[in-house]
């Protein structure tokens, strides 16, 4: 028996109960007792503000000059203030339009901060420069003195003093959001998600908010104590609440001028202000704590049961190809000089239900074409010339709206790290689901069975019950097979492979690989397979391309490239490649590195680490074709650099 057949047909393990993130995060949350106490006392707060006046004695505006400034007593619980009133009814009343006011400032805070600081974030450019100008101006002042500033403007009442607070510390709001969204931005299963096909609004409502919900709930809990404390102070000074209204900063107003005749009248407001402000503080440490648990919990156990295994038209030679490169530039904008290029006169063609394959070394720039083909560049990337073919229409000249119509349904792709380019925040059948119904147009329901038949089909053990698990809960194989699932839900006319099979051990690559080439004989389309081994080139496709240095070096059948290498760069690749055979010494390697792209070499950009190098490789040299379909960028082109390979 194989070995493969050995790993497919796994015997069934015991079933193992994993945690869900919502169990962990209760056993987290639990574990930490004094945030347990703090939650059960915020829980019991609303409740004595609704319901707490139904159960008073004594009405808490009601004058009694005969029992002023009283002690605690049977009749008065808590005591009297300097007009006979009672403080427990006073205490029940200011609990409510504390936390009323509390709400208030924190929802304006976060609708006006959060919403601003994601769009920020994600979109950067000049409209996050100009609002960062904005915030630094508001922080520059403290913010109480923004509030008082603008309740001298507004008149003193606990709404305007609620707007101002709110306006102030929504700048908190804004720069959480936007650094969490700076971050978030960059993780592969946003670009997976634009893959996709989802718009911009989706992508940073959908996929961005879900994972930047953990701090925005800790920054929540925190607002809620500094706005009580605000409010409390802004009361005690004359600009929040009006006597004779009730509020803890009132009450604590009125018992400083009885101080001496009755002290205990300052007790109950000033033990209400500490202890909220203490349970809101400690809540949002259990919060934070079990928030941290969810995201960094190693993989849970699995269950392993058996299985089985409008635009230009194309030139007239590459009519044929589902995709065509021709002369494509890629450059990056820095922040002060000429921009940067790190792509050069590219050019090449992916023949309909062909593959293949684009190798070279880290840096060479394989991912930044790929990424140019999708229309996902950084914000500082561009096509500066040529153009990019795909089906007979240019791609580079589409807005993002057109570009979404054929990412995800016509233009597959899989990314090189499986457990990164999934949201961690949705499950697989629910991530295969929404690319399907943003494509198809079908119900969620149907999307949903179509996406169990799609792990089934990549060969996830027990689809039906995988399909509800989350990213983590996947090995790397696993998690590779769900990428392919998501990037083949729309069957695709090209799949875009970079790298599919990193950090896989060996036996997993060539299951991932085996799959990709049934899929390819199954569906009938085309692969752009980028990849570092030259062995899994030859195993899996039609033609090679070889890039260095932002370059194509060598192209033509697969055959042409591996057997008869023309380019002392290909040579070299191939002659470093560990194979089934007794050598002596150490493995031969290429010398050097690929430069960077501000420090290309003139000429032929592979010269200094050429062994075959002289003066004319100074020089500027163009691809040449020494044989039909087979190209080279080399003066030696006439004949192999390093003798057949």
């Amino acid at each position: 028996m194989s070995i493969v057949r050995l790993v497919d047909d796994v015997a069934t393990y015991d079933d193992v109960s994993p945690l869900t993130a919502q169990q962990r995060f209760t056993r987290t949350f639990l574990q930490h007792r004094l945030s347990v106490i703090s939650a059960a006392y915020l829980l019991l707060l609303p409740m004595v503000a609704l319901f707490g006046e139904y159960f008073l004695v004594h009405d808490p505006i009601e004058v009694d000059l005969a029992h002023v400034l009283e002690g605690p007593s049977a009749e008065h619980l808590l005591g009297t203030d300097h007009l006979g009133r009672s403080t427990l009814s006073r205490l029940v009343v200011a609990t409510g339009v504390a936390l009323k006011a509390a709400a208030l400032a924190v929802g304006i805070a976060i609708v006006l901060g959060a919403p601003l600081g994601l769009l920020s974030g994600y979109f950067g450019g000049w409209w996050d420069r100009t609002a960062m100008r904005i915030v630094e101006a508001i922080i520059a002042l403290p913010g109480l003195l923004v509030a008082i500033a603008i309740l001298a403007i507004l008149g003193p009442s606990l709404t305007n003093a609620m707007i101002a607070l709110g306006l102030a510390i929504s700048t908190a709001f804004f720069r959480l959001m936007r650094g969490a969204a700076i971050e978030v931005k960059e993780e592969l299963y946003i670009d997976a998600a634009r893959v996709s096909g989802a718009s911009t609004l989706r992508i940073v409502f959908r996929h961005v908010l879900p994972n930047v919900t953990g701090p925005l709930t800790v920054q929540t809990t925190l607002a809620f104590s500094q706005v009580l404390l605000a409010e409390a102070g802004l009361s005690f000074i004359g600009l929040g609440v009006q006597p004779p209204e009730a509020s803890w900063g009132v009450m604590l107003s009125v018992a400083q001028n009885y101080i001496y005749q009755h002290p205990f009248m300052a007790v109950p407001p000033g033990i209400m202000i500490m202890l909220t402000v203490l349970a809101f503080n400690l809540f949002g440490d259990g919060l934070r704590d079990a928030l941290a648990r969810v995201d960094t919990s190693p993989p849970a156990p699995v269950r392993k049961t058996k299985t089985g295994r409008t635009s230009s038209t194309p030139n007239e030679g590459n009519r044929t190809s589902v995709l065509s490169i021709e002369n494509l530039h890629v450059q990056f904008r820095q922040p002060a000089g000429e921009d940067l290029e790190v792509v050069t006169d590219v050019s090449f063609s992916v023949p309909a239900g062909r593959t293949v394959g684009l190798v070279g070394e880290s840096g060479c720039g394989k991912s930044v074409t790929a990424m140019a083909i999708m229309g996902l560049l950084p914000d500082n990337g561009h096509a500066s010339d040529g153009v990019i073919y795909f089906a007979g229409r240019e791609l580079t000249s589409l807005s993002e709206t057109a570009l979404n119509q054929i990412r995800g349904e016509e233009i597959g792709m899989i990314f090189q790290g499986p457990m990164s380019s999934l949201n961690p925040a949705f499950t697989v059948k629910n991530q295969i689901a929404e690319t399907i119904c943003r494509h198809k147009g079908i119900t969620w329901r149907d999307a949903e069975k179509r996406a169990i038949a799609l792990l089934e089909r990549v060969g996830i053990p027990d689809a039906n019950a995988r399909a509800n698990d989350y990213p983590h809960q996947f090995s790397g194989g696993m998690a590779q097979r769900v990428m392919i699932a998501i990037a083949l839900s729309c069957e695709p006319r090209l799949l875009i492979a970079d790298e599919p099979t990193t950090a896989l051990d060996v036996t997993i690559q060539g299951q991932v690989l085996d799959l990709l080439t049934s899929l390819q004989q199954e569906r009938g389309m085309s692969i752009l397979l980028i990849t570092h081994d030259l062995g899994v080139v030859a195993d899996m496709c039609d033609e090679a391309v070889v890039m260095y240095a932002g370059q194509v070096v060598e192209q033509g059948p697969v055959n042409d490239v591996l057997l008869e290498a023309r380019h002392p760069y290909t040579a070299g690749l191939l002659a470093s490649m560990p194979r089934n055979e007794v050598r002596s010494g150490k493995l031969p390697q290429i010398p050097g590195r690929v430069p960077p792209a501000w420090a290309w070499p003139a000429g032929c950009r592979f010269h200094p680490r050429c062994p075959h190098a002289t003066e004319r490789c100074k020089l500027p040299i163009d691809l040449q074709q020494p044989d039909p379909h087979h190209q080279v960028r080399c003066i030696l082109a006439g004949k192999p650099p390093g003798g057949n390979h």
